[in-house]
């Protein structure tokens, strides 16, 4: 039985090859009942377009390109998660490049993807400075940047209000009574770690909240990165009653410093972590943290590409996508005890 070909789907659903072919490819000038006529036809036939044929037609290849700062920060796999499920849902492929948090091959992927001609690039919290992110930038390949943006340089972004989840983590703290809180911060190439930090001084300041330069302090976004951190906090003469961490990777590690120092948890120290990644769910004390939205990240980033695509996102002023940050509350955290404020 041979297999079938296009003509076979347009007669299926009643009308012409050229709109099979666009319904395929993704265009939409096709009206929305057409498009699920055409759909339906290709899954009674299964029908198989031609590759080769249609990126001829096309001028596309059918491949996007992904680059993640870190393939083991369980962050990362949940965004991985919703660009490839959305991208599926248009027959596209997706080319993986984890940097391991290397600039130098964070900018290889990105001219790699460039010269292999994928129809576009996702890259996921970007380290390289700004200049040399824009010098990658192919006219000729949409990109789009998660937690990331440009200030020169019209590129789509998606990202998380950084500054309301901080906010809301201090405005928590506040109402416990906390008033000696410290944070330990991320990769200082981080868009998102300078974002934070300067919404952790500002809203400070707001609240009152004194917090000497010793307690913010930097970390690899490891656990190993958040047990030395707070080790070495804890090894001062004052230690904070709080910590706010850039993630919940070092948030755990702030906290096995904390029991092996004999700091109890949530009773004398309160730590809130970022991400709400799937073990801050199941470490003893649960950990209060600030969810992303980490797989809708990645399905935002796949739509706004197809915007791209079909001529739909702006030049001058291309789409910001801001997504909202959830303060959810569990175990790390509690009030203060007296005169540890």
């Amino acid at each position: 039985m041979r297999a079938a070909r296009l003509e076979d789907v347009a007669a299926a659903a009643g009308v012409s090859p050229a709109t099979v072919s666009r319904v395929i490819n993704g265009r939409p000038v096709v009206a929305p009942e057409t498009r699920e006529r055409v759909l339906a036809a290709v899954q009674r036939l299964n029908f198989r377009p031609d590759s080769l044929a249609r990126s001829l037609a096309t001028r596309r290849t059918g491949a996007l390109g992904l680059v993640i700062a870190d393939i083991t920060n369980p962050f990362y796999p949940e965004v991985v998660r919703g660009v490839e499920q959305t991208a599926a849902g248009y027959d596209l492929s997706v080319l993986l490049y984890d940097t391991a948090e290397d600039s130098e091959r964070e900018a290889q992927s990105i001219r790699l993807l460039g010269e292999r001609r994928v129809d576009g690039v996702i890259v996921c919290a970007a380290r390289l400075p700004e200049a040399r992110l824009a010098e990658l930038v192919r006219p000729d390949t949409p990109i789009v940047l998660i937690n990331r943006r440009l200030s020169h340089l019209p590129v789509c972004t998606v990202e998380v209000d950084q500054e309301t989840g901080v906010r809301e983590a201090l405005l928590h703290l506040a109402a416990l009574g906390h008033r000696r809180i410290a944070f330990i911060g991320g990769p200082v190439a981080s868009q998102v770690q300078q974002r934070r930090l300067a919404a952790f001084r500002r809203e400070c300041r707001n609240l009152g909240i004194f917090t000497p330069g010793r307690w913010i302090v930097d970390a690899p976004p490891t656990i190993i990165g958040g047990k030395e951190a707070a080790s070495a906090l804890f090894a001062r003469d004052a230690r904070p009653g709080a910590i706010l961490a850039y993630n919940d990777l070092i948030a755990i590690g702030a906290a096995i410093a904390a029991q092996e120092a004999g700091i109890a948890i949530p009773a004398e120290l309160s730590i809130i972590g970022h991400d709400d990644i799937p073990l801050a769910g199941v470490v003893h004390p649960a950990l209060t943290t600030v969810r992303q939205p980490m797989r809708d990240l990645g399905v935002q980033a796949v739509l706004l590409l197809q915007q791209c695509f079909n001529g739909g996102a702006p030049a001058r002023t291309p789409p910001l996508i801001q997504l909202a940050p959830r303060l959810i509350v569990r175990a790390s955290t509690a009030p203060a005890q007296a005169g540890s404020e």
